[in-house]
């Protein structure tokens, strides 16, 4: 119900921009023969009062799924398997090789981990927090060896929000309704993007699905 809100609000406003642009062009036509240009500067007026943010999230999010996103691949699960082989049958004849521990440091950023057989580890980190500029968040995760601390893969991911939630999960305040700042994860915002997160064809999920078939 509030969604509709927003949106009839949002179309009032949309009525009273061109209402306004096209009042400031025939005025500005008739005392000072500049027409439209003047109508133009009303409109950028109207338009910087509600999305303001609009094109700096934009900007912002497809810089950092240019730069810094996608899948990192330092070791695969194979090459771990060949230098570790004692360790690689320990995690394979592991009775309870998965043990999960969930946390959350506060309301808005959420952590897990889960344990394979103590020798390698799956850490998770999303942040509803906007750790960068203009309402963008990242999410990573990572495979790492619980013994020596080496990362083995990560991917790194960016999502972009006015607010904390969104109108999908329970919108909790006004910011949650700017919708036109939810960019989506990088290759849903920009599917040309998707060879950034597979090495050699495999992606993340692949290396944890071999990972998963190390005991069956």
């Amino acid at each position: 119900m509030m969604g509709l809100l927003v949106l009839i609000v949002l179309g009032l406003y949309l009525v009273l921009s061109v209402y306004l642009v096209v009042c400031a062009s025939r005025f500005a036509k008739k005392y000072f023969n500049v027409g439209w240009p003047f109508g133009i500067v009303v409109g950028l007026i109207m338009y910087n009062f509600v999305f303001w943010d609009a094109i700096p999230t934009w900007y912002t999010h497809h810089h950092l799924c240019t730069t810094e996103a996608g899948l990192k691949v330092y070791q695969t699960p194979e090459e771990w398997a060949k230098e570790n082989p004692e360790r690689y049958q320990k995690a394979r004849t592991a009775s309870e090789r998965v043990i999960s521990r969930r946390s959350s440091d506060n309301s808005e950023a959420t952590q897990y981990r889960v344990e394979y057989a103590s020798e390698l580890a799956l850490e998770n980190y999303n942040s509803r927090q906007r750790n960068y500029g203009f309402n963008t968040g990242v999410a990573r995760e990572r495979v790492i060896d619980t013994i020596t601390g080496k990362v083995l893969f990560e991917v790194i991911d960016f999502h972009s929000g006015a607010g904390t939630k969104s109108l999908a999960v329970g919108a909790s305040s006004f910011a949650d309704y700017k919708f036109w700042t939810v960019t989506g994860r990088c290759t849903r915002a920009y599917p040309s993007m998707s060879d950034r997160f597979k090495y050699n064809g495999d992606s993340f999920s692949d290396f944890l699905i071999a990972m998963e078939r190390w005991n069956k």
